[in-house]
C-alpha cells in the first residue's frame, strides 16, 4: 500500500464528489490504494482525479461558498435575536 501522503482530497459534500490529487509519479500503485479506499470508505460518492491547480481552486472555492453560507446564518441570527429584542 502507498504512503497516504502520496495524495490528497477534498470532500465536496453538496455534489458527493471526492476531488483527489496525486503527488507522487507512481501512478499505478497509487490508483490501486485509491479505488480501494473509495469503494470501501465512500462508495456513493463520485470520484475525480484532478491537477494540484484545480484541486486548490475547488478548495478555495467551497471554503468561499462555506465562509458565505455561515455569514448569512450569523446575519440570520442577529436579525432574529434583534427582533426578539424589539417585540419584547
Amino acid at each position: 500500500m502507498t504512503s497516504p501522503t502520496s495524495w490528497e482530497f477534498y470532500k465536496g459534500f453538496a455534489t458527493k464528489t471526492l476531488w483527489i490529487n496525486i503527488c507522487t509519479q507512481n501512478l499505478e500503485r497509487v490508483a490501486i490504494s485509491i479505488n480501494k479506499w473509495w469503494k470501501a470508505r465512500y462508495p456513493t460518492y463520485k470520484i475525480r482525479i484532478v491537477s494540484k491547480k484545480e484541486f486548490e481552486l475547488i478548495k478555495m472555492q467551497s471554503e468561499k461558498k462555506e465562509q458565505k453560507n455561515y455569514s448569512l446564518v450569523n446575519i440570520d441570527a442577529e436579525y432574529l435575536i434583534f427582533a426578539a429584542i424589539i417585540n419584547q
